[in-house]
């Protein structure tokens, strides 16, 4: 492994987000990277004792000076997306994967368990508003769309967060029959499916019952998420993409987006609630998946 991407490790981390780091080779070269100011999404960049702060149109300038194309060669970069999924996959990811000469692995440690009571919802989380991610913006009118009276979709991917899912929903004035729930089954959680519907309940309960509209997949797996954005946008004229649930699954979602041909991307819109930061709720330190985005 030549370059691991990963936050600032410190005192106040998780220890679950140490890991990937802890198990790199000491010769790979070690670059940190945290959004420090989520409402105007500016962050720090660090290299050995060099931190600067800069904009995230930046971060690709950023990237490129501390990656130098390697004549004749192949870098392969480790992201580690325990601690910092959406800040990396919206503006880390997209700018190694137009690289040719780069092969990118994603890391992501599980927690031991998420120890919340079962019939316990979580408080809810604050955010900066829902929006678009800059650089993710559709360019074209994208309510209007329509293809064969195909529905526009809104796929939700749920994680533990409380209500966070209907704010969506009331946001745009959805119609619930358009929405679709994902509901993740980590298998590094006990009782994960329960917990997520409980704290979810109040959008759940307004869906329509139907296999079409609640899905369940493995929130272990990006290909299953991949598998499923794929099957959905063939019987759409355009999805949204909310990203609530699991690091693998917004891999998973962004992966699908990267490598859909360009005509395509048009038909997709990522909405994004840009969560402020808070304290971890996971104990312990699970097992570490390595997904290959090549």
């Amino acid at each position: 492994m030549d370059i691991v991407i990963s936050s600032p490790v410190g005192d106040h981390s998780e220890d679950r987000a140490k890991r990937v780091l802890q198990l790199s080779p000491v010769t790979s070269k070690k670059i940190a990277i945290e959004c420090t100011d989520t409402r105007n999404l500016n962050f720090s960049f660090s290299v050995s004792s060099s931190r600067v702060e800069v904009g995230w149109p930046h971060l690709s300038k950023m990237i490129g000076q501390e990656i130098p194309v390697k004549k004749g060669g192949i870098t392969t970069v480790l992201i580690d997306l325990t601690d910092k999924d959406w800040e990396y996959c919206f503006f880390v990811l997209p700018c190694l994967l137009a690289r040719p000469d780069i092969l990118v692995v994603c890391g992501f440690t599980a927690p031991d368990n998420y120890p919340q009571p079962i019939k316990e919802e979580l408080p809810p989380i604050e955010t900066y508003g829902i929006r678009q991610p800059p650089g993710w913006i559709t360019g074209l009118d994208f309510p209007s769309i329509a293809k064969d009276n195909h529905p526009k979709r809104h796929v939700f991917f749920l994680g533990f967060d409380s209500d966070r899912a209907q704010k969506f929903v009331q946001h745009y004035n959805w119609i619930r029959e358009d929405c679709i729930s994902v509901v993740g089954d980590p298998p590094y959680i006990l009782d994960g499916q329960l917990k997520c519907r409980l704290a979810n309940e109040s959008f759940l309960k307004e869906l329509p019952v139907s296999e079409f509209n609640r899905r369940t997949i493995s929130a272990a797996s990006p290909s299953d998420t991949i598998l499923l954005l794929q099957q959905l946008i063939k019987d759409s004229s355009a999805i949204d993409i909310i990203l609530l649930g699991t690091s693998p699954m917004t891999l998973g979602a962004t992966l699908f987006y990267q490598y859909l041909p360009e005509k395509e991307k048009s038909r997709v819109r990522f909405l994004h609630d840009f969560p402020k930061r808070h304290v971890g709720r996971t104990v312990g330190v699970g097992q570490t998946w390595l997904f290959d985005c090549f």
